[in-house]
């Protein structure tokens, strides 16, 4: 899938972005469509290419914005499983904006909640975060 190769083959494609690339998509589960265009995926299956491409950086950290958004709430809690998986199993750090505030409770450790533009509270999900 090239939007998964995209940023890896610069200056050139070495065997190390290959495995990079590979190792990514089959941590979010998509090697079934490494010959598919972006473009034919399901709302499910691009954000799992997103993360696949987030992945092949190898980097540590990964800053999501509403990654959950126009997903049903089947790919939505089979997203933020993988999210929460790929923290738990692989040690990266993950910071995401998300609107459903049960789901940030559910998949967080730590919560920061906005009311306007004014940080209402913050702590951790299992109990200091009230607002």
């Amino acid at each position: 899938m090239d939007v998964i190769r995209i940023n890896r083959c610069l200056p050139r494609w070495r065997k190390e972005d290959e495995e990079a690339v590979t190792k990514a998509m089959q941590a979010t589960g998509i090697t079934h469509l490494a010959d598919q265009s972006v473009d034919t995926l399901s709302g499910g299956q691009r954000q799992r290419a997103w993360i696949a491409m987030v992945l092949a950086q190898e980097t540590a950290i990964m800053l999501l914005d509403e990654p959950t958004t126009w997903l049903d709430i089947s790919h939505q809690i089979d997203l933020l499983e993988l999210l929460s998986e790929l923290n738990r199993e692989k040690g990266y750090t993950l910071a995401a904006v998300l609107h459903d505030l049960n789901q940030a409770c559910r998949y967080a450790s730590h919560l920061i909640a906005l009311r306007g533009r004014e940080n209402c509270c913050s702590g951790s999900a299992e109990g200091d975060c009230h607002c």
